[in-house]
């Protein structure tokens, strides 16, 4: 799923450095994740989600490297703040463009508001 051009606060930084809303909330199983949501990943910090423990991730912006090794859907995330975690086999990737505390706030509390039902 994936939300685009949403009003958000003026010292939002988005897509091309403006204040413009883009988040993307995606599950796959597992075993189709790739080990990390991008590509370079850099791991911030844990944090809680409902009952299971999400990993924070910084990816960076795009470039011809991104392009050219992303293979499983990680460009998407290029310029974004992503939370990942994993629950009976389901990795879930809630992903916010940019990396200030107004993305990390928006990307945590979308995760934290996800209501997992069984099928």
């Amino acid at each position: 799923m994936e939300w685009t051009d949403f009003d958000v606060p003026s010292d939002f930084v988005g897509v091309d450095g403006k204040p413009a809303g883009h988040v993307i909330i995606h599950a796959a199983l597992v075993r189709n994740s790739p080990p990390v949501p991008c590509i370079d990943a850099v791991k911030l910090r844990s944090v809680t989600v409902g009952a299971s423990s999400a990993i924070e991730y910084q990816c960076p912006p795009d470039s011809p490297r991104i392009e050219r090794l992303a293979q499983h859907g990680e460009g998407a995330y290029a310029g974004h703040l992503t939370l990942a975690w994993a629950r009976r086999g389901i990795e879930y990737l809630v992903s916010s463009h940019g990396f200030g505390d107004a993305s990390r706030n928006l990307a945590e509390e979308l995760a934290r508001s996800i209501n997992l039902v069984q099928s």
